[in-house]
């Protein structure tokens, strides 16, 4: 019966932590014309020569200005492919890794492409190779705090 108690004890603890730490922005994927909450992970075939293109945007849930980067980890790449994001009005080349700040107004969004060449999040990659994976991370993170979401992208390359 003790341990019953130090169990659920242990999980009011665990949700509560949970339930704390509350989200200050979220990725919507537009990419297919809809908008729904992005994944934590996507998986997808793309040909030789072939580009893939996914955009979100980013929406500020708190009442006051927030202020995010991009950062861009690249945990494999067979085959030497392109792989650059955009975010703000600012699109980043291959070797940058963390974009410079951006600022989201307070309930406000990013849009995925906005008429004024802005951009929420735009994960870009361009297949040079027939075979293999690749595998991306784009971290859109909050400059003032540990908030962040992730979004993974694995990329399987077919000739």
């Amino acid at each position: 019966m003790c341990m019953k108690k130090h169990l659920f004890a242990l999980f009011i603890l665990s949700v509560s932590l949970f339930t704390v730490k509350a989200q200050s922005f979220q990725l919507v994927d537009t990419t297919g014309g809809m908008e729904v909450i992005a994944q934590p992970s996507y998986t997808f075939w793309v040909g030789n020569g072939d580009a893939s293109n996914f955009m979100f945007e980013i929406t500020n849930l708190t009442s006051s200005p927030l202020t995010v980067k991009a950062k861009k980890t690249v945990v494999s790449n067979a085959g030497g492919n392109l792989i650059t994001f955009c975010i703000g009005s600012l699109c980043y080349g291959a070797t940058t890794t963390t974009s410079g700040n951006v600022t989201i107004a307070a309930n406000a969004t990013i849009p995925a492409h906005g008429a004024t060449g802005t951009f929420g999040l735009s994960t870009d990659f361009d297949a040079a190779a027939s075979s293999g994976t690749a595998q991306v991370i784009y971290t859109i993170y909050n400059v003032n705090n540990n908030d962040s979401v992730s979004v993974i992208m694995n990329y399987n390359l077919t000739a």
